[in-house]
């Protein structure tokens, strides 16, 4: 992505936000709340939380390293600055000498699945334009694709830019640290000690996923889980969105600023404690809603278990399912 659309998006961003925020102030600075808390000194503290939270939001947004100059597109594909034949490039490594994934995507596509078989082989396919690069160090594979893109959206060429990441069935591993740049990833069948997930302006999509400890940091993108089974989760959004439907058995941290959160869990409301913090926007907990300036509430069902949630000017529903 070059350097005008990354600020085009991050300034859209902020500027969308900050046209939200000033509506949310007139709409109540002459009501009976607004005037109790400037009686109460409270009001210029709440100014200071929408800061902080617009701060926050352009933070997350632009966090994600692009790793793009201005230019022309590319025309063929290369693979460690290796130019590939046919803009095809396939590998296969024993799963053995992998125990980390790091994948990054900027742009494109990028499939990550499980065999139908346990052959003891780990492939990649790479298949486009531009640049990917690739390495096994340390126990941990690297995988960054696709670097040199200029531009976003229509005419940028005619190949289908994608990487398909296939692992061996019954395949686990230590950790897996996932990042989506403006790109797409589709994950399924993936187990891991430790999943850690960052989303720019992308989409991931997971299913089938298993972890010990899961954890998502959302700016302007969006991560649809389904099928999910994770013992501790945190999830930070920013002005994108959240998805998440199957089961967590510990601990939950949520938060979220301009967003959207929406938690669908096996289980039941009473298996868990709440500690909740809602600034100027909703949480919604199987049916019992929390939206106030400034709320700060407890619920405790004896439960050894606690769900931290907190919601500046987004929404945040968590429903069960038994």
């Amino acid at each position: 992505m070059n350097k005008f659309v990354k600020v085009s998006l991050i300034t859209a961003g902020v500027l969308m936000a900050a046209g939200i925020v000033f509506c949310f102030i007139s709409a109540v600075i002459g009501g009976s709340s607004m005037m109790h808390l400037v009686k109460n000194g409270e009001y210029p503290d709440e100014l200071h939380m929408v800061g902080d939270t617009l701060e926050n939001i352009t933070d997350r947004i632009a966090g994600i390293s692009w790793h793009h100059n201005l230019g022309t597109n590319p025309t063929h594909l290369t693979v460690n600055g290796k130019r590939v034949k046919d803009k095809v490039w396939k590998e296969q490594i024993p799963v053995d000498n992998i125990k980390d994934l790091n994948l990054e995507l900027g742009a494109g596509e990028f499939y990550i699945r499980e065999k139908d078989v346990a052959d003891g082989m780990v492939d990649i396919v790479v298949e486009g334009v531009g640049g990917c690069n690739y390495q096994v160090k340390d126990k941990t594979l690297h995988i960054e694709g696709f670097t040199g893109i200029k531009t976003l959206g229509i005419g940028i060429n005619t190949y289908k830019n994608s990487i398909v990441l296939a692992f061996p069935a019954g395949s686990s591993f230590r950790e897996a640290d996932i990042e989506a740049g403006a790109g797409t990833m589709e994950i399924a069948s993936l187990q891991a000690d430790e999943i850690s997930v960052m989303i720019g302006a992308g989409e991931i999509v997971m299913n089938q996923t298993s972890a010990k400890e899961l954890s998502a940091e959302i700016g302007a993108g969006r991560l649809e889980a389904g099928a999910m089974d994770a013992r501790e989760v945190s999830i930070q959004v920013g002005m994108g969105e959240c998805i998440y439907e199957g089961t967590i058995t510990d601990e939950l941290n949520a938060e979220c600023d301009m967003g959207n959160i929406e938690l669908s869990l096996n289980g039941k409301e009473s298996d868990y404690n709440y500690e909740v913090e809602c600034s100027a926007g909703n949480i919604d907990i199987n049916g019992t809603y929390i939206s106030a300036f400034g709320a700060e509430r407890s619920i405790q069902n004896g439960a050894s278990r606690t769900f931290k949630l907190e919601c500046n000017m987004g929404n945040i529903t968590v429903l069960f399912k038994e």
